[in-house]
């Protein structure tokens, strides 16, 4: 990761805003990774002179596995058979969601009293 961030992996898939949190998966189908963040275009040019090309980030399995077994939710190793790109689409597809988060009380009132399940994925009250 950035600055030798053991809990980071440099990683070159594209991230835009809103992918944050998207699995990064090998081609075996396991989750190496959690997109979270880019290095800033801008500031490279500015602090370096040079424009980076597909420089981003994403949380490494070692911490995902730590975050999962300090909240007692198991992980589990994969098969390691190598798929091609439109497999794993097809993988990946029926467990992936979009979460808006509106991150306002307000809003997750409201979707709590839309009494829609899958609206409000964990209550934290």
């Amino acid at each position: 990761g950035l600055d030798n961030n053991y809990s980071q992996i440099q990683i070159d898939a594209a991230i835009q805003p809103g992918n944050s949190g998207g699995p990064v998966l090998n081609m075996s189908g396991q989750v190496v990774g959690v997109a979270s963040a880019g290095l800033s275009k801008l500031y490279m040019a500015e602090k370096a002179a040079f424009i980076p090309e597909n420089v981003n980030f994403a949380v490494a399995a070692q911490s995902l596995t730590t975050f999962l077994k300090a909240n007692k939710v198991k992980a589990i190793s994969g098969p390691t058979k190598i798929y091609s790109t439109k497999e794993l689409a097809k993988i990946g597809e029926p467990v992936t969601i979009q979460l808006f988060c509106m991150n306002t009380k307000a809003e997750y009132a409201k979707l709590k009293e839309a009494d829609k399940h899958s609206d409000v994925l964990l209550d934290l009250q």
